[in-house]
C-alpha cells in the first residue's frame, strides 16, 4: 500500500487521482502512440506476442491471457480502479523477441489529472 501521511510525509503531497486512498496499483497495458490517452483494443495488441516468457507464471502463446494479466494486475475479478488488485503482481520475466517500438501506460494513474504514467520500450 501506499500512504501518504499528513501532510505529504513522504514528500507527496495528497492522493490525487483515482482509487481508494492509501493505495497504490499500477498495470501495464499497450497503446498506440505516447499522444494517446487509453489502451490498444486487445485484438490489436503486439506488445505481448512480441515476448517470450523465460520463467515461471507466465505461459507463451496465450496473448489474451498475457494481456488480461497485465491489465487486472493478475486479479480476474479487479474493479475498474485496480482497489481490490494486489500492491505487487509477478508477471515473470520476459524477454523481446520482436523488433519494434511499443508503449505502454498504466490506467488507473492516467485519468486526466495531474498524473501521466506511460512509457515506450524499443527493440532493435
Amino acid at each position: 500500500t501506499h500512504d501518504n501521511g499528513n501532510p505529504a510525509g513522504d514528500g507527496q503531497a495528497g492522493d490525487d487521482g483515482q482509487g481508494k486512498g492509501g493505495t497504490d496499483r499500477h498495470n501495464v497495458v499497450q497503446m498506440d502512440s505516447l499522444d494517446k490517452s487509453y489502451p490498444t483494443p486487445a485484438v490489436n495488441n503486439t506488445l505481448w506476442p512480441a515476448t517470450a516468457a523465460l520463467t515461471f507464471p507466465r505461459r507463451q502463446g496465450d496473448k489474451f491471457q498475457q494481456i488480461k494479466n497485465f491489465a487486472l494486475v493478475g486479479k480476474d475479478d479487479a474493479d475498474p480502479l485496480l482497489n481490490n488488485a494486489p500492491a505487487s503482481y509477478n508477471g515473470g520475466l520476459t524477454q523481446m523477441t520482436t523488433r519494434g517500438t511499443y508503449h505502454f501506460m498504466c490506467t488507473r494513474n492516467n485519468n486526466f489529472s495531474n498524473r501521466s504514467q506511460k512509457g515506450s520500450i524499443t527493440v532493435q
